[in-house]
């Protein structure tokens, strides 16, 4: 007796295939979508934290960390520190960028402690380095987890590495010359006023060539970097050299990064290839900042020049626009 076995059919195989395949593609945007926000979630945390640690330092020496700064006798002959974007006084006492000045009140007080041994005051040799060395420290909450734009997080430079960062101080806020207390360095309102902004890990595949030619491929920012720019202002962890002009910056022509040299305030969902490096950037729809008084917001890709950098100078009295509220 013939008995016939239950089963598929082809047609009913394929259609569970079809089936099988269309939720697949509606649930991977989905799992994107959520890894993208808890990214973003991340990111705004960074800034919340970096945020918090300008206060924490404030409270401590009633005056904001410079954008960077060299000790007095560190390789000033070979660089001069206040032609070259950066500082000879920072209330700590300590040299480094305005995120080493920070590291004590990030739970990274060790590292902090390094760097203080790596370039004592009395330093009147180059004695880079130890320090050096010190500069490829991959710290997390320097790195928004959603920008990819260089996984490697540690770049090269004329022989040494350098950990980037996603984060960019406004140089206007962390002068590098007269350090002033929070509120006085922000007279607009610190809730009115840009401390941090974000910038890709890697920008400008324009230079990215240029600097390969020349034995290097980085294209910064660096968290730790305070040497004198070799050609491209985005090795600093700033922006807002060239309108601050503080520190002979306006006279040094290689200093970019700044919200004033383009039609636009800033990139939003930037990528390497579209990536300007006049500019702050941001992988994400909009643009992430810690604002002075330790709040973070989204500005968005729409917002007008005109309002971004009233709200990136902290002392010019301009009202903002009524895309700041969008």
């Amino acid at each position: 007796m013939f008995v016939r076995r239950s089963g598929f059919t082809l047609i009913e195989l394929l259609v569970v295939i079809a089936i099988i395949a269309i939720l697949i593609g509606l649930l991977v945007p989905a799992v994107q979508k959520v890894r993208e926000a808890a990214a973003r979630a991340q990111c705004q945390n960074n800034l919340k934290q970096i945020g918090l640690a300008v206060h924490d330092f404030n409270s401590t020496f009633r005056k904001l960390p410079p954008i960077g700064n060299w000790n007095a006798n560190f390789r000033t002959n070979s660089y001069p520190a206040l032609s070259s974007g950066g500082g000879l006084t920072s209330p700590d006492g300590v040299q480094g960028s305005w995120l080493v000045h920070l590291l004590p009140y990030l739970e990274q007080d060790n590292l902090f402690k390094q760097f203080v041994n790596a370039a004592p005051p009395n330093t009147t040799t180059d004695g880079f380095n130890t320090y050096d060395a010190l500069t490829a420290t991959f710290v997390p909450g320097f790195v928004c987890p959603a920008d990819g734009s260089y996984p490697a997080y540690n770049m090269p430079e004329g022989g040494t590495n350098y950990s980037s960062t996603s984060y960019a101080g406004n140089v206007m806020v962390f002068n590098p010359v007269v350090q002033k207390s929070l509120n006085n360095a922000m007279i607009d309102g610190t809730s009115n006023t840009i401390m941090v902004a974000e910038r890709l890990l890697r920008c400008d595949v324009s230079v990215q060539l240029y600097f390969s030619s020349a034995g290097s491929n980085f294209t910064g920012p660096a968290w730790a970097w305070i040497y004198p720019n070799h050609g491209d202002g985005s090795l600093w962890a700033a922006f807002g050299w060239r309108t601050a002009k503080v520190s002979g910056s306006g006279t040094v022509s290689d200093l970019r990064t700044d919200y004033a040299d383009v039609n636009v305030p800033f990139q939003v969902s930037a990528t390497v290839s579209t990536c300007d490096i006049f500019i702050t950037q941001s992988v994400h729809p909009a643009m992430q900042v810690a604002l002075g008084d330790g709040s973070v917001r989204s500005c968005s890709g729409a917002m007008s020049k005109a309002t971004w950098v009233a709200a990136c100078n902290p002392t010019d009295g301009a009202a903002l626009g009524s895309d700041w509220e969008q």
